[in-house]
């Protein structure tokens, strides 16, 4: 509960102040390429084709309010918090 509405994490996924979120999409035209470095930065894998299908869905609605979304979404996913 404490990442979820931690202001350390909400600060983090936003798509300002150069962050891996702002600079991924800068980076790339391809939302399915945004997430699946969303999913490698975060949990060292590759996202299965229907958790992609769901992330990029997301950010086809509104690319920035969806990655930020699935960054959050990753950073407190149970995987995360044992991924050492």
């Amino acid at each position: 509960i404490m990442l979820m509405r931690s202001p350390v994490v909400n600060d983090r996924v936003l798509a300002a102040k150069d962050s891996r979120v702002q600079r991924l999409l800068a980076s790339s035209e391809s939302n399915g390429r945004v997430v699946e470095e969303l999913f490698l930065a975060t949990l060292s894998r590759q996202p299965t084709p229907e958790e992609k299908t769901v992330a990029v869905s997301f950010l086809e609605k509104d690319r920035v309010e969806g990655a930020q979304n699935v960054q959050w979404a990753l950073l407190n996913l149970v995987e995360f918090l044992y991924n050492f």
